[in-house]
């Protein structure tokens, strides 16, 4: 999973020297955007062979919001400009922002750094016009510096072409905040080109489930909100807003884009787009739009609104307007929905459904619809859902389609199927905001996290569950042997050796009790193993300390769960579990062992929501409640998500990230005032100063004695001594030297500002390090940390929700 928690791919931003991660971002995997070798270059190097897209550079801005750099660019003639809403998302973030224009190296091949070659300031602050989190944007206007002047520099402009894969394309950025940069091709002279038109993560991501385009030119952190520009027209396309490029490797994958014409829409709707700012714009005495006016027999269109289920057919159009008349020519239609899909579809409904938020998507519900719908005798009735056999969820069956249906719920799948001529199975998925694939029969089996299925039970769990009651029907079984010819074995119990009782699993240890078919125990899970088959798994519980008892699934081929505790017994087909008779007693002393905690101190559960990101690790566990222990006895650990990934799975975090929506997700904090916290260790790494005592001891004892120790928040160790320090105020590379922090507070609240009764501010480098301020500073009972500052308080106080900040009570 990505957990549903670990992404994909990561957004654009550089914060001091974290590429691609923005700044409330702490997570450092895959920080690189550069596919395979970087082959952008010095914008002077295009001067002269590529006069026009040099000169459309001039329009590209380098960015610093407090101590972090991101690119911009002037967006029509009147002095806006757009960047990323993780650049600037809030009016405190504008206020910080400086905006930096012809920042550029003199020299094709001169060395460059970040903030190198400074160039002129154009404005010291911004105004925050509108932003948007899913689309990923922000739309500002330069407060100008006394005098100066923009026109020198032009100005870019969307595009209103349809973009294609493999059109050419070129991005213009301030990577890691240095000078003015342009990648224009990639593996050595081939032009960059669009890799697809409609990324969309699988599942939810902190980049959102947005369809975007997909390019192979090269960025780094810091190139967040550069222009995607279209090769043949010098136009932009998007908004680059995600690294999904690897280094070093010729199968380097994708970087991504924010599609213009999302952007533009919604400017469009809101009557907020600069002068300008589209290329060919029609003038203002023709239709301001590029989307059709909806005729008087629709309502106004709705932007971003999605009604789910109840479809009766779809036309292709690539302008929402036109949709209208297709819906007033289709008996039964009473609204119509668009969306990009393939180039632009109507899909015409016949009720108005559930109304879903859908970024992107158009609808508009017809005023008078008409009444020449076919007669109701001629329309055999839906069947009732619950006829169609319960779904399978998590498992796609691929093959054998008849045909899809876009519908925005599982249960419609249940009528079309039923409608369809030769329809006898059908799959459910969330491609295209919802698609039913009517199958002619089922096919393999496929896991995959986000499809629901019907199913068939498997015709060889009741043989064997009909053999073993000796109610097998004659002849049931295709070669069966014909009662003549059973051995002993296999007949009734009164002829059969109950201890050769004919079975495919290999007899079970005498050290395990028997078998149980299609019975699991939640929770408790030690270990896992991989083994075809179940009755292999006693050996395995019996040589790991503390299992009690194992269950056994098809899982990866065959997985034996060793767990410590005889949980709730759930059904579970297939699922195979035996408890050992005699089990071992060589755990750990109960004094080493600390008590688990009671779910109920964990905090309440939010439902249906995921955390991607800060994962610590994952264990398998039936039941929501059982994540509260888990996330308790794990060093680190403050926040949790359940899901049921693999049925049943706890994801362990360090903190709580941005939210998703993941229906049937559950997720909590870890109890409050949890034991203290040891953060991963910095190797060759030393914390400067702060020490407040020496505890002789090996690299792995020094978090329990900066534990044991109240006025310790970090540690540095070295050559068999652990330095306990007050805080870590800097650090340097010094080889041979581990280092850590051991947080002491409250589990971070993440997207929270504690308002109020503010004390003083400190700078520090991530809100892990306001905690030790705080535990050293006099009255200090909370801290708000943001803009690489931490705000310390006298009490936590109200809250307010804040993309910005993050908090925690001491």
């Amino acid at each position: 999973m990505v957990s549903l928690t670990q992404t994909l791919a990561m957004l654009g931003f550089a914060a001091v020297a974290h590429a691609q991660i923005p700044w409330f971002f702490e997570q450092e995997a895959q920080v690189e955007s550069i596919c395979n070798t970087d082959e952008s270059k010095n914008a002077v190097c295009y001067q002269d062979m590529e006069k026009v897209k040099f000169a459309k550079s001039a329009a590209v801005a380098r960015l610093r919001i407090g101590s972090a750099w991101c690119s911009g660019w002037l967006f029509g003639s009147e002095g806006h400009l757009i960047t990323n809403n993780h650049c600037i998302n809030n009016e405190a973030a504008a206020s910080r922002t400086t905006v930096e224009l012809a920042a550029i190296a003199p020299g094709c091949a001169d060395s460059v750094s970040m903030g190198s070659h400074p160039g002129v300031i154009a404005s010291t602050s911004v105004t925050l016009i509108l932003n948007d989190v899913k689309l990923d944007f922000a739309l500002v206007k330069l407060n100008l510096v006394n005098g100066f002047d923009l026109k020198p520099f032009g100005y870019l402009q969307a595009s209103q072409t349809p973009v294609q894969v493999n059109d050419t394309a070129y991005i213009m950025g301030h990577p890691y905040g240095k000078p003015r940069r342009i990648a224009m091709v990639k593996d050595g002279t081939t032009p960059g080109r669009i890799t697809t038109t409609n990324y969309t993560e699988s599942i939810q991501t902190d980049c959102y489930n947005v369809d975007r385009l997909g390019h192979n030119l090269d960025t780094e952190g810091g190139s967040s909100g550069s222009p995607l520009m279209a090769a043949k027209t010098n136009t932009v396309i998007g908004v680059h807003n995600c690294g999904g490029c690897k280094a070093s490797t010729a199968d380097y994958g994708s970087n991504y884009a924010i599609k213009i014409s999302y952007i533009v829409d919604m400017l469009r709707s809101k009557t907020l787009l600069p002068k300008d700012a589209v290329a060919q714009d029609p003038s203002p005495t023709t239709t301001p739009s590029t989307i059709a006016p909806v005729p008087s027999k629709c309502s106004s269109i709705k932007d971003d609104v999605d009604y789910a289920g109840f479809d009766l057919a779809n036309t292709n159009r690539t302008n929402a307007g036109d949709c209208c008349a297709d819906c007033d020519g289709t008996p039964g239609c009473k609204l119509f929905v668009w969306s990009s899909y393939n180039g632009g579809t109507c899909w015409l409904k016949s009720e108005v459904g559930v109304e879903v938020t859908s970024v992107g998507v158009k609808s508009a519900v017809l005023i008078n619809p008409t009444t020449t719908t076919a007669a109701p005798s001629t329309t055999p009735p839906l069947p009732d859902p619950d006829l169609c056999t319960p779904a399978e969820a998590n498992y796609d069956f691929p093959g054998n389609d008849i045909r899809s249906v876009s519908s925005r719920q599982f249960k419609d799948c249940c009528a079309e199927c039923s409608g369809t001529p030769g329809c006898n199975f059908y799959v459910w998925t969330d491609y295209n905001s919802g698609t039913c694939w009517l199958k002619s029969k089922q096919g393999g089996k496929a896991s995959t996290a986000d499809y629901g299925s019907n199913y068939a039970i498997k015709i060889s769990y009741i043989v064997d569950m009909l053999r073993s009651k000796t109610l097998l029907p004659k002849d049931a079984v295709a070669q069966d042997p014909s009662p003549s010819t059973v051995k002993p074995t296999t007949a009734a119990p009164t002829t059969a050796a109950p201890t050769t009782t004919r079975s495919t699993i290999a007899p079970v240890p005498s050290k395990c009790s028997s078998i149980k078919d299609d019975v699991d125990y939640a929770g408790f899970d030690l270990a896992n193993t991989n083994r075809a088959n179940a009755g292999d798994c006693c050996a395995d519980c019996d040589g790991t300390p503390g299992c009690k008892l194992f269950v056994w699934s098809s899982y990866n081929g065959g997985t034996c769960w060793l767990k410590s505790e005889v949980g709730v017994e759930v059904t579970s087909v297939g699922v195979k579990s035996a408890v050992l008779i005699n089990p071992t007693t060589t755990t750990a002393a109960p004094s080493t062992t600390p008590p688990l905690p009671d779910p109920d101190l964990c905090t309440p559960a939010e439902a249906n929501y995921d955390f991607p990101g800060n994962d610590i690790r994952s264990v398998s566990s039936r039941q929501f409640k059982d994540c509260c222990a888990e996330c308790s006895g794990t060093p680190g650990c403050n926040f949790y998500v359940w899901t049921d990934y693999n049925s049943g799975t706890c994801w362990l975090k360090s903190k709580q990230g941005g939210k998703v929506v993941s229906f049937g997700s559950r997720a909590a904090f870890a109890a409050a005032g949890s034991t203290p916290t040891c953060l991963p260790v910095e190797a060759n790494t030393d914390f400067s100063g702060e020490d407040i005592a020496d505890v002789a001891g090996a690299p792995d004892s020094c978090c329990g004695a900066c534990k044991a120790n109240d006025k310790c928040n970090a540690y540095s160790w070295f050559n068999g001594v652990c330095y306990l320090k007050g805080m870590r105020r800097g650090h340097f590379h010094k080889a041979n030297v581990h280092s850590a922090r051991v947080y002491k507070c409250q589990p971070l609240e993440v997207n929270m500002d504690f308002v109020g009764n503010d004390i003083s501010n400190v700078s520090a480098e991530a809100a892990e390090d306001c905690c030790a301020v705080c535990r050293n500073t006099a009255g200090c009972k909370a801290f708000s940390y943001a803009y690489g500052v931490c705000y310390l308080k006298s009490s936590k106080g109200a809250t307010k929700s804040d993309g910005s900040v993050t908090s925690a009570a001491v």
